[in-house]
């Protein structure tokens, strides 16, 4: 599992805002149910990614990184992948987060906790672990409404652990992609 520390994630959350705000994401006062249906909105197409089977493949991005652009390979092997979508979610997160200026603190925590208690095959995850894709997806949505966005992140970094991906390595491939977006990605809001 990919732990990122304290100081990563604070950074990460801090370099998510200045992205959002400089394509215009943060132009309005949002507040936080506006910011969390988007988070949903996010899981929701990570639901229409696993439908369709898309998963990432970064060995033919990093293979492509020879002949084309850093763009143009992830539009052809990360972009709107279930891989993709979940990172979309956790930056969206971050964002929020720099931008209530929300702490980060106990999650670099909690990781290490959850890895310990896996590597001694504690049952305390099992149930959870089980959860089709799509149950995982309604439970973090259930996390959105009813808990806070640290804790949401939280499950999306296990969650990403218990799926096999690098959430940190997809979530700095994301920003670096969303560095090169038009204006407001061509959106609304």
């Amino acid at each position: 599992m990919n732990r990122p520390s304290l100081e990563e994630l604070n950074s990460l959350r801090d370099e998510c805002h200045k992205i959002a705000c400089e394509h215009g994401f943060e132009r309005k006062q949002h507040s936080e149910q506006h910011a969390m249906c988007l988070v949903i909105s996010e899981l929701m197409e990570a639901v229409e990614a696993d439908r369709k089977d898309r998963h990432a493949n970064l060995k033919s991005f990093n293979e492509s990184l020879n002949g084309f652009t850093c763009e143009q390979a992830f539009e052809g092997y990360v972009k709107d992948t279930v891989e993709d979508e979940i990172a979309d979610a956790a930056i969206r997160i971050l964002s929020y987060c720099g931008k209530e200026d929300l702490p980060l603190v106990n999650i670099s925590e909690r990781l290490n906790e959850a890895y310990f208690q896996e590597r001694g095959n504690s049952s305390v995850f099992a149930e959870y672990r089980q959860m089709s894709f799509t149950e995982a997806m309604y439970s973090i949505v259930e996390d959105i409404c009813y808990s806070t966005p640290q804790t949401v992140l939280y499950h999306l970094f296990l969650r990403a652990h218990w799926m096999g991906f690098d959430l940190m390595e997809h979530i700095k491939l994301k920003m670096e992609y969303n560095r090169t977006r038009e204006y407001m990605h061509g959106k609304r809001y």
